[in-house]
Parts: C-alpha cells; structure tokens; sequence
C-alpha cells in the first residue's frame, strides 16, 4: 500500500513538469525546396547546411541561432 501511495504522489507531482516541457529537434543536413516572393514563389533546390535546434513550447517555437518570433499553427507548423 505504501508503494502504491508513493508512485500516486510521484505521479501527481510530476504532471506539471511534463506539462511545460519544449520539444526539441536537432536539424542538421536538410535538403528540400524553398519559394519566395522576390523571385515569384518558383521553387528552387535549398539546403540547411548549420544544424540547428526546433523547439516548440506551447503556442510558440523558436530555432537556434534566430530571434525572429514564431507563431505555431496546429501541433507542429511555425510561422514567423
């Protein structure tokens, strides 16, 4: 009984750090296609060639090495 009362406290005390956890990805070596305005949104052959850090807490996100201030769209999209 006692064993079971402790996981229960364990459990109850640990909830509230799990919910304010980021989530992280380390990025490195990405390849893919990129568009933008200045050359009519035609896409072109872009790679990351720094690794970087996503990370996503709550309804914003952030990437390594940049200030700019991200917005999330549903459970993975950022904006910014």
């Amino acid at each position: 009984m006692i064993r079971l009362t402790f996981v229960a406290l364990l459990s109850v005390l640990l909830i509230p750090c799990v919910a304010d956890a980021k989530e992280c990805w380390s990025l490195s070596n990405m390849k893919g296609q990129s568009a933008v305005s200045s050359e009519g949104y035609a896409f072109h052959a872009d790679t990351f060639s720094n690794p970087m850090i996503l990370c996503f807490d709550g309804t914003t996100g952030s990437v390594s090495g940049d200030d700019t201030q991200f917005t999330m769209f549903g459970t993975s999209p950022l904006a910014g």
